[in-house]
This record gives C-alpha cells, sequence and structure tokens, in this order.
C-alpha cells in the first residue's frame, strides 16, 4: 500500500522544490495557493463586517461577498497566497476580519479539517414532490394557494410551451443573458450557448406571457423522472416585468407542468445556502426538501469565524444556513440570542419562514442560558425533528 499523503508531505515539498519547476496549474497549486478578495459593509453601515474570501475565481468571490456583506458591499483584492499562510496573512493585512470563507476540496481540506468552522455546499437544490395532488402542494404554501393565481389573474398572465430550436438563441440573446447580468453584475456566470443548446435536447422553453406577449421564460428539463428548471430569463431585463410576477409564474408553471410530464420530482434549480438569500428565501415559501444528492464532495466553502464581533453577531442572527456534517449529512444551523426566547412559540417562530424537509438535524446555537432555551425547545413543534442546542460563545474563538 503506498505511503499516506499528508499536508505537511506537500508543504515540506513546497518548501523545497525550486520554483521554476513549480507548475502553476498544477492541481496542488490550483487547490492551495489561492487568490484572497476582501469584503467589507458599506460606508453607511454603523457595525461593518469583513469578511475575506479565498479562491479561484472572482466572480465566484463577489458572489459570496454580496451574500455576506450586501449588494453594495466594498471589495478590495489582496495576493496570492497558500492556505497555511492565510492566519499570518490576515493579521498583517486584515486585522479587522472577522469572517473567512475557503474554497476548497478535499486537498485543501487537509489543511482545514483541525480549523473550527462549518462546510458549506457551493448550491443546495430545493425540490418539491410532484408526484402529490396540487391540492396537497397547496395546503403546505400559501404562494401556490392563493398569491401567485391572484398575480395571474391580477397582470393577465400565462404561458406558452416551446421545443423550437429556432428560438432557443433569441431566448438567450434577449431574455437569458438580460436577465443573469441584471441579477448578478459582475459575480454573473454565464453558461456557453453550445451548453445551453445541448440541455435544451431534453428540455422546452416555458414562455410567461402577458396578455399574449412573451416577458420572460424559463427552461424546464426533464430526465429521469426529474423536472428541473435552467437557464431563466426576463425581457430586456425589464423591471415592469418583474414587478408582474414573472418570476414567481416560473416555479407555478413549471411545476404544473412537471405534474403534467408524470416527473416524481420537481427541482427549482440551484440556491444560496444562506436561507434568508433572496431566491432561497423565496424558495423555501412552497415548503421544499432538500436533495440529497446537491452537495458536490470535493467542491466546498469552509466558513470560519475570527473574532467576537456585533456585526458578526448581527450576521449569523439573520443568515441561517445550511452546512454538511462529517457524515455528508445536511444540517440547517440557526443562531439565537437566549434573551428573546421565552415560550415554546418565540423558539417557533426561528424557523418558521425557513423551513425545509430531508435535513439530518437542526443544530440550535444558543447565545446566553443554554438549559433554558433546551427545555423550551424540547416543548416546541420543532422538537418532532431531529435539533440539538449547543452553547454559541464567540468569546473563545481566537
Amino acid at each position: 500500500m503506498p505511503p499516506k499523503i499528508t499536508a505537511l508531505h506537500i508543504k515540506f515539498l513546497h518548501n523545497i522544490v525550486p520554483a521554476s519547476i513549480k507548475k502553476p496549474f498544477s492541481l496542488v497549486h490550483q487547490w492551495l495557493c489561492l487568490d484572497v478578495y476582501f469584503f467589507s459593509s458599506p460606508d453607511n453601515v454603523s457595525e461593518k463586517l469583513h469578511c475575506a474570501f479565498l479562491g479561484m475565481n472572482g466572480g465566484r468571490a463577489r458572489c459570496w461577498g454580496k451574500r455576506v456583506c450586501g449588494d453594495d458591499a466594498i471589495e478590495t483584492t489582496g495576493e496570492k497566497i497558500w492556505i497555511w499562510q492565510l492566519e499570518s496573512y490576515l493579521a498583517k493585512h486584515k486585522p479587522e476580519c472577522q469572517l473567512v470563507m475557503i474554497e476548497t476540496s478535499k486537498l485543501g481540506e487537509i489543511f482545514l479539517r483541525n480549523k473550527d468552522g462549518f462546510k458549506l455546499p457551493m448550491w443546495i437544490q430545493l425540490a418539491l414532490d410532484s408526484t402529490k395532488t396540487l391540492k396537497e402542494l397547496n395546503k403546505a404554501s400559501y404562494r401556490l394557494e392563493g398569491e401567485i393565481p391572484r398575480l395571474i389573474r391580477k397582470n393577465k398572465l400565462g404561458h406558452e410551451l416551446s421545443t423550437n430550436h429556432d428560438e432557443l438563441d433569441v431566448f438567450i440573446d434577449q431574455m437569458h443573458l438580460p436577465f443573469i447580468s441584471g441579477r448578478h453584475g459582475d459575480s454573473a456566470f454565464y453558461s456557453s450557448r453550445q451548453d445551453i443548446h445541448k440541455v435544451f435536447e431534453q428540455s422546452e422553453l416555458i414562455y410567461i406571457t402577458q396578455e399574449g406577449n412573451r416577458i420572460a421564460g424559463v427552461m424546464l428539463h426533464a430526465e429521469n423522472g426529474m423536472a428541473t428548471l435552467r437557464f431563466s430569463g426576463v425581457k430586456d431585463a425589464r423591471p415592469e416585468y418583474y414587478r408582474s410576477g414573472s418570476v414567481a409564474c416560473f416555479y407555478y408553471f413549471g411545476l404544473l407542468r412537471a405534474m403534467e410530464k408524470g416527473m416524481s420530482c420537481f427541482n427549482f434549480g440551484g440556491s444560496s445556502p444562506f436561507l434568508t438569500d433572496n431566491i432561497t428565501y423565496f424558495k423555501l415559501s412552497f415548503k421544499p426538501y432538500v436533495m440529497e444528492n446537491t452537495h458536490l464532495a470535493d467542491h466546498f466553502i469552509k466558513m470560519m469565524f475570527r473574532k467576537q464581533d456585533l456585526a458578526l453577531t448581527r450576521f449569523l442572527q439573520t443568515h441561517p444556513f445550511i452546512a454538511m456534517s462529517e457524515e455528508k449529512k445536511f444540517e440547517r444551523h440557526v443562531f439565537a440570542n437566549a434573551a428573546f426566547i421565552e415560550t415554546a412559540d418565540q423558539f417557533d417562530e426561528l424557523f418558521k419562514k425557513i423551513q425545509c424537509d430531508n435535513l439530518a438535524s437542526t443544530v440550535v446555537h444558543v447565545q446566553g442560558d443554554l438549559e433554558r432555551v433546551a427545555n423550551i425547545a424540547s416543548q416546541s413543534a420543532q422538537s418532532r425533528t431531529p435539533l440539538v442546542c449547543e452553547k454559541w460563545d464567540l468569546s473563545q474563538i481566537d
């Protein structure tokens, strides 16, 4: 059996191999020597949060930086550093940084496995059981039962189906690209036209119409009993089309079409693991479940905290998230202050708008009286699912 390669071996080789023969595009270099990006809350925020993101892609860094520090986050770029240089680099260049996120893999995890933190999937995928009746699904979701049908009636919306390849490039240019650019800005990721055409071979376009005019569209890909929304678009990214409810109709008409086609699962597509993030928060109102096969085991974000801070506290309290356990199971993490939890109803309120099924457990990190909150939790509706209350003490962070 070959000897086990450890982090010390890789670090030793890095130190002794001449720079002239270090291949910059080798896997070791790619995953262990990363660009540093810094993000801070806007100047008009009183308690500023500072985040360092180590990764290989500026667009992906900006996506996560905005998730943490807001759409108006201030960005600066650092240097390319090795993972083991992180602490000394931050101490010298960004000592005020409270939060660190590292884009990494199994190789990078060798250096991070002893570091406290959370392993976040790049994306989670939320889905509905499309074998259920519409009546059953409506009962669980106020959006399906009333809100979206009212928008459809009020704004005279409808839908059309198309499998015409000749329309695809027009959809890409007039709907998909403006939508992605408008939504993500400089952090946008654009799939190649070739990839979109390939996916369309087993898909159909669902156009959202207003009084007969196509104002938006999304691709519904059907394979192996699963219908998945791909490549959304809003015509010219016009604000009035967003306000009409066209994006909500993607999910409504997509679900109906998945049921018509006899699909067993309706997949909403990729979502942020932060449960209060825009589109993820909206999707949760349908009461979906988290799909088991979403996490790419060799690619994730390691999130670590550096110091006690009011801005970090507020961020954690308002950004519950999905993380992976050591057993590669999905866990929901919620941070709460015991001072605001006196009853089981108040405890349940923490989960009211972030419900999702198919989780291995929920971990509630309690700031304050852990024993009292644990007793309250045992009386709440959440006690029917695996739930753990843990002490949340950021003062122990180095």
